[in-house]
């Protein structure tokens, strides 16, 4: 069998025995209205037809697939495919998730913004105001992240914020710079051109 372009096949559907509660859950949430062009990117997504992309770009990619027709990881892709929304859109924000809908309002997926905001466990301790790492400790309460309840990073978050070695101006431009990236909203110049 030939490889997967990128060495990996990705596959983002989910599996027919969690379709039945995956479509509860999205019916929860708040929905976008794509396009039908972003109805067919997201079904290319998702059934790895453009591998080894596993999401929408980012603005990075979109450049260099625009100058280079290649990805930032260097494989030749000249595909920009990428998601564009309302920035006045309720629905859009960072940290949550969002059920993606076509034309006919039929629910096609669900989308999460990941926000990963790194420090270590010693520096969530000393910063608990309410005590709860320390109550953890003591075993006065059970499921604590980090305590007694494993915490793995993420592998690919959408932004990582180092909440140690950053001032809040800092991470708060960075979460800026990617909701502009992606479209969410837009920056002084676009805008004015569209007004």
């Amino acid at each position: 069998m030939i490889a997967p372009y990128g060495g990996k096949l990705v596959e983002l559907l989910v599996p027919p025995e969690s379709a039945e509660d995956a479509r509860a859950e999205a019916g929860k949430l708040p929905s976008l209205q794509l396009t039908d062009r972003a109805v067919c990117d997201l079904e290319m997504l998702a059934t790895g037809a453009f591998s080894p992309l596993d999401r929408f770009m980012s603005e990075a990619d979109h450049r260099r697939v625009l100058d280079e027709m290649r990805l930032e990881s260097a494989h030749v892709f000249p595909i920009p495919v990428t998601l564009s929304v309302d920035k006045d859109d309720p629905a859009v924000r960072l940290d949550s998730e969002v059920a993606l809908r076509d034309s006919k309002n039929e629910l096609v997926g669900t989308m999460t913004i990941e926000v990963f905001v790194d420090r270590p466990l010693s520096v969530c301790e000393e910063r608990d105001s309410k005590g709860i790492y320390a109550r953890a400790r003591r075993g006065e309460i059970k499921g604590v992240t980090g305590i007694d309840d494993p915490y793995e990073s993420p592998l690919r978050p959408e932004i990582a914020l180092d909440t140690v070695g950053s001032t809040v101006e800092q991470n708060s431009r960075l979460i800026l710079e990617l909701i502009t990236e992606r479209g969410f909203i837009r920056d002084d110049a676009d805008g004015a051109a569209g007004a």
